[in-house]
């Protein structure tokens, strides 16, 4: 008797066991978002993004080229250490690269008296790269997302920007101010256009931070000057959207759960737990199914209108990215921490709160209580420290929905 009911209390061990090696088919929506990621053979735009600080006799392409190559081995092999170039460095004048949100920023910059030819002379060499670049029609991460991903310097984008913006103070101070609206006019214009063209997110925050800033002396020029001023469009949908992005976001928790299933290091770090083992307590797909709708939601979001945005702010709960802590113990509590898109959609309608403060102060020349908030309809913007300020759905640490009218 004791014999068969240890046999029997095997037999239902093994069948278990079985039973939980048995992992979840990924959904329709996890292999959608993950399709996107098809690579195209090249991008020129990024490897000359990816060379941009090449030493001045270089080619940036050629560069990127070589450190793609370096970058595909290592991820190959995490312990491969790419072999990287100290190429041309880019020394800022800090004193010019204070943040706009802060009230004695721009009046130092503006009050600041330079010769913008002789200052920027000695960085000719990244601001042509830049405008070489801005020049571009395509662009394609040429990398698989990972935790360790390697990053374009993306801020040296922001870095030449800034630089423009102080030639374009110069030639205000110099009497020249249709110019300088026109340089800081046409540069917003193509930071927006790569804007639109980039699959991620750390590049769309960096331009959408230049082309805020842009908006914003644009805003003191004018309100310096009797200049007849052109309004600026908001954000097109394809400047907004997050379509490849969210697909890139996916992508790291996606190829990282892939590289966990059976791994013998679930547990700890060079662990020798046998594979069969760790997927009794880890099932990938069901933890990438789970996360899932986060990514979707972050496209969902970006599509949405502003009043839609603040709406769902309000009232959607966030996502439940629990699964089975029976079935797969392990996962449940890696989804624990979900990221949060929502301040970076935010951001986006939140720049063209700073554009409608723009267009109704310059262009309409509407009186603060006839001014309208693209988010909650009618209302008189808040006055601090000479800038005008609607209210949002989340919190507005960089101030993008306020817009600098006197200094």
């Amino acid at each position: 008797m004791v014999k068969k009911i240890i046999t029997i209390l095997l037999v239902i061990i093994v069948g278990l066991g079985f039973l939980l090696q048995i992992d979840d088919e990924l959904s329709e929506e996890s292999k959608g978002l993950i399709n996107r990621l098809e690579q195209t053979p090249l991008s020129e735009a990024y490897l000359f993004l990816l060379g941009i600080n090449a030493n001045k006799d270089q080619d940036p392409i050629q560069v990127g080229r070589e450190l793609l190559a370096e970058i595909r081995k290592s991820e190959l092999d995490e312990s491969y250490e790419i072999e990287y170039f100290q190429g041309l460095k880019v020394e800022r004048p800090e004193p010019f690269f204070c943040q706009f949100s802060r009230p004695e920023c721009l009046s130092g910059i503006f009050a600041t008296k330079l010769d913008s030819n002789a200052f920027l002379e000695g960085y000719s060499t990244l601001i042509e790269r830049t405008d070489r670049f801005l020049n571009y029609t395509e662009y394609t991460t040429l990398t698989q997302p990972s935790i360790n991903e390697y990053i374009p310097p993306f801020e040296l984008l922001f870095v030449a920007q800034r630089l423009m913006i102080i030639k374009a103070i110069s030639l205000h101070q110099k009497g020249d101010s249709t110019s300088a609206m026109n340089l800081l006019s046409n540069n917003l214009s193509r930071v927006r256009q790569s804007m639109a063209l980039q699959d991620n997110l750390i590049g769309k925050l960096v331009l959408l931070n230049t082309a805020a800033d842009l908006v914003e002396v644009m805003s003191v020029i004018a309100s310096q000057t009797s200049l007849d001023v052109a309004g600026i469009p908001k954000l097109t949908a394809q400047e907004r959207s997050f379509h490849i992005i969210a697909a890139r976001e996916f992508g790291l928790p996606y190829h990282y759960f892939k590289s966990l299933d059976r791994s013998p290091d679930l547990f700890q770090k060079e662990g020798n737990v046998p594979g069969w083992v760790t997927r009794i307590f880890f099932k990938p797909n069901m933890s990438i199914n789970a996360l899932t709708p986060i990514y979707l939601q972050m496209e969902q979001l970006s599509k949405m209108t502003a009043p839609e945005f603040a709406e769902s702010i309000r009232t959607s709960p966030s996502h439940d990215t629990s699964t089975s802590k029976f079935r797969n113990y392990m996962g449940d509590n890696l989804n624990i921490s979900n990221p949060d898109f929502r301040p970076y959609i935010a951001r986006t309608f939140d720049f063209d709160i700073r554009v409608a403060i723009f267009n109704q102060r310059h262009v309409l020349k509407r009186p603060l209580e006839k001014m309208k908030n693209p988010y909650f309809g009618n209302e008189t913007p808040k006055q601090v420290d000479g800038k005008l300020c609607f209210d949002g759905p989340m919190k507005d640490e960089k101030l993008f929905r306020c817009l600098t009218v006197n200094l």
